[in-house]
C-alpha cells in the first residue's frame, strides 16, 4: 500500500468512452476518508465522439472516391465505424521504437470495391481539437472555481487518455504541472483493488461528491401554470446521502402521484422546468386511495451512493409506498 502526503492535491482527468470526469482529490490521513474529493465535474463527451468525427471524415473521403452516397446505409456505416476506431487506436499506439505513428491508412469496401483512406495525425488532431478543448476548458474552470488552489500533479486515466493529443493538450494548458499517465485502461480496475485493500469496514478511504443535481418536477403553485424542479440532491453534496421532501396531490380523486426525476447542473433549491431542454431519467408512481382529496401529502426520499446508485422512494400517510433504483452514468 502506498499513500500521499497529507494535503497533497491531485487532479484526476478521466477521459472514457462516453464521458470526461474531472476531480480534485486531497489526501488527509486525519479523516476516516483517507482521500476527499474536493470538487468534480463531468461532461458527456468521450472516445465515441472522437470516433464520430473520424467516421464523418472517412465517409466523405469514400464518397468522394466512389461517387456513391453512403447516407444512412447501415452496412456501410458499420464498416466505416470499425475503420474509424481502428485508425484512432493505430494513431494512439507507439511503434517498437516508442514513437507514435504520423499517419495510418484504412480501407472501406463499397459495392465490392475497396477504397483507401489515409489519415495523418495532424488531420486527426484538427478534426477533434474542439472536443479536447472542451475537456481542458472544463478542467481550467474546475481549478478556477476552487480559487486556483495548488494542484500537485495531474493523473490521466480512462482508455481515451491514450490519445497523444490528450497529454500534449494538458501540457500546453498546464506547463508547470507534472502530468502522469499509466495504463489508463486499467486504472479504474487497479483503483478498485487499492480501494478494497484499504477498506476495513470502518474507513471509507474516499469521500465522493455528487457531480449533478437530482430533483422532482412539480407545480409551482395551485394555479398549475408553471412547473419547477425541486432539487433533493445538489451538485457538490457529499456521498452517500439521503434527502426527503414533501409533495401533495394536485387534484381531487387523484389515484396516482407521478414523481419524475431530472438530472441537471443547476444547484438551486428549485428552478423553472424547461421541457425543451430536459428529460426525466426515472419515474416513481405512487398509488393512493381513490377518493383522496386535493392536497393529499406524500414524502419522497432520494438516496445517492458513491457508486452511482440513485434510489427514489415515495410514501403516503396511509403507508402506501413504492421504491425505484437506477445505476447512473457518472
Amino acid at each position: 500500500k502506498t499513500s500521499l502526503a497529507d494535503k497533497t492535491r491531485i487532479l484526476v482527468y478521466d477521459l472514457g468512452g462516453g464521458t470526461c470526469d474531472i476531480a480534485i482529490v486531497e489526501a488527509n490521513s486525519a479523516l476516516n476518508e483517507k482521500y476527499t474529493v474536493i470538487d468534480s465535474d463531468m461532461k458527456r463527451i468521450g472516445g465515441k465522439d472522437w470516433d464520430a468525427r473520424l467516421e464523418s471524415y472517412i465517409r466523405r473521403e469514400v464518397e468522394k472516391q466512389s461517387g456513391v452516397s453512403i447516407g444512412n446505409n447501415s452496412g456501410y456505416a458499420e464498416k466505416i465505424k470499425r475503420a474509424a476506431i481502428n485508425a484512432k487506436h493505430s494513431l494512439s499506439e507507439k511503434d517498437v521504437n516508442g514513437n507514435y505513428r504520423d499517419r495510418v491508412r484504412t480501407r472501406v469496401e463499397v459495392n465490392g470495391r475497396s477504397y483507401p483512406v489515409g489519415i495523418s495525425r495532424s488531420v486527426f488532431d484538427e478534426l477533434t481539437m474542439g472536443l479536447l478543448n472542451q475537456t481542458i476548458q472544463m478542467t481550467v474552470e474546475l481549478i478556477a472555481r476552487n480559487n486556483n488552489s495548488p494542484i500537485d500533479n495531474i493523473v490521466c486515466v480512462g482508455g481515451s487518455s491514450n490519445m497523444p493529443q490528450v497529454m500534449e493538450g494538458l501540457k500546453r494548458a498546464f506547463p508547470d504541472k507534472t502530468i502522469q499517465i499509466y495504463e489508463p485502461e486499467k486504472a479504474i480496475a487497479i483503483g478498485a483493488g487499492i480501494y478494497a485493500q484499504f477498506c476495513d469496514g470502518k474507513d471509507t478511504f474516499l469521500s465522493d461528491i455528487a457531480s449533478f443535481s437530482y430533483g422532482i418536477k412539480c407545480w409551482k403553485n395551485d394555479e398549475h401554470k408553471e412547473e419547477i424542479i425541486v432539487n433533493l440532491v445538489k451538485v457538490g453534496d457529499r456521498l452517500p446521502l439521503t434527502k426527503n421532501h414533501g409533495f401533495i396531490s394536485s387534484y381531487d380523486n387523484q389515484t396516482t402521484l407521478v414523481f419524475r426525476v431530472f438530472e441537471s447542473s443547476n444547484n438551486e433549491d428549485e428552478f423553472d422546468y424547461d421541457g425543451s431542454k430536459m428529460s426525466s431519467i426515472m419515474q416513481v408512481d405512487l398509488e393512493i386511495p381513490s377518493g383522496s382529496p386535493k392536497g393529499t401529502p406524500a414524502n419522497v426520499y432520494m438516496t445517492l451512493t458513491p457508486d452511482g446508485i440513485l434510489e427514489v422512494s415515495a410514501e403516503d400517510r396511509n403507508g402506501n409506498n413504492v421504491k425505484v433504483s437506477k445505476k447512473l452514468n457518472f
